[in-house]
């Protein structure tokens, strides 16, 4: 069975998606604005940045939601 030439990436990508995943669930978990909250998102935000340009989907979309948690807490 030949591999696509993109099943790599594919699966790094997958690795790195569900990476986001459980940071952005954990962050859900904690109190709305709390620092544990805002250091997780943040993270989420970190992982998204050293993974994809932030004009991806993922990008704009952990991005985004980092910024609107960092706005609500001020």
């Amino acid at each position: 069975m030949l591999l696509s030439e993109n099943s790599s990436d594919d699966a790094a990508d997958s690795e790195q998606i569900e990476q986001v995943r459980q940071c952005l669930e954990r962050a859900q978990m904690q109190a709305p604005t709390s620092c544990a909250q805002l250091h997780l998102i943040g993270q989420a935000a970190r992982l998204v940045a050293d993974s994809w340009p932030h004009e991806s989907d993922i990008g704009r979309v952990v991005l985004g939601f980092a910024s609107e948690a960092r706005s609500s807490a001020r």
